[in-house]
């Protein structure tokens, strides 16, 4: 089974992916035996841990400054012959500025050529705080532990209604992600949404609640502007699900 932890927004765990899920899916697929709903709780710290991380830390830096030096020495040496020309350049530029100055400097003094090695070229220290830090990609070193809880989601009538619409457009082939951007409750994808476009800003609304003519014709405008359709969703006194879509029509 995969696991989805509980976080501010709910994440399903597969391997090295993670995924983030609305409520209505971590639901489903905990009710289908598809995932378990746990909790990470952090592991005691140890004084021998902290002092592997700063063993660690120091032997990163140590090969750090190794690298960061030949890579230095490498780039001097390529450019040693125009540091060599600028190092010249400016010294004929002084002496140049003296001979201006009415002091007698032979011809000789100007072609005179400067030997440098790449060991003259100072190379400036890596700082401890200047260094990389690893991010591990391959294993998770975190020392937390995922205990399995109780989820009491869906609690309030609003959440059934929500829960109750996403599992059964979900039954019914339809992808739906978080509507938020678009004023709705969900996205609804006839497929896969790396493929295909939404077709649906899905709604949930009590079956008794009232809707003003404002209402309906803010999301009818919403969705022509954004190309969807938006479908009405709610539970009627029979305990089935209803569904109504609004479109917003032009009278020419």
């Amino acid at each position: 089974m995969f696991e989805c932890v509980t976080y501010n927004r709910m994440s399903f765990d597969r391997g090295k992916t993670t995924i983030t899920l609305i409520n209505g899916q971590c639901f489903v697929w905990n009710s289908k035996r598809l995932a378990e709903v746990v909790e990470n709780t952090e592991d005691v710290i140890t004084e021998e841990m902290k002092l592997e991380y700063k063993n660690k830390e120091k032997k990163s830096y140590k090969r750090q400054v190794e690298l960061y030096t030949r890579e230095r020495q490498e780039e001097i040496k390529r450019k040693l012959p125009q540091i060599i020309a600028g190092k010249k350049a400016k010294r004929n530029k002084v002496l140049d500025e003296r001979r201006k100055n009415g002091e007698i400097i032979d011809d000789s003094e100007f072609e005179k050529e400067i030997e440098m090695t790449v060991e003259d070229v100072g190379i400036p220290t890596l700082q401890e705080a200047s260094m990389l830090m690893e991010i591990p990609l391959a294993c998770d070193p975190s020392t937390t532990t995922p205990v399995l809880v109780k989820w009491t989601y869906p609690k309030s009538d609003k959440e059934v209604l929500r829960y109750r619409v996403f599992r059964d457009l979900w039954d019914k082939g339809h992808y739906l992600t978080s509507g938020s951007k678009f004023g709705g409750d969900f996205i609804a994808y006839p497929g896969d949404p790396s493929r295909f476009h939404s077709l649906f800003i899905v709604v949930c609304k009590p079956h008794s609640a009232s809707i003003s003519g404002i209402e309906l014709i803010t999301m009818g405008r919403l969705g022509t502007n954004v190309k969807k359709t938006i479908v009405l969703s709610s539970v009627d006194e029979n305990d089935k699900l209803c569904y109504t879509s609004l479109q917003w029509t032009g009278i020419s």
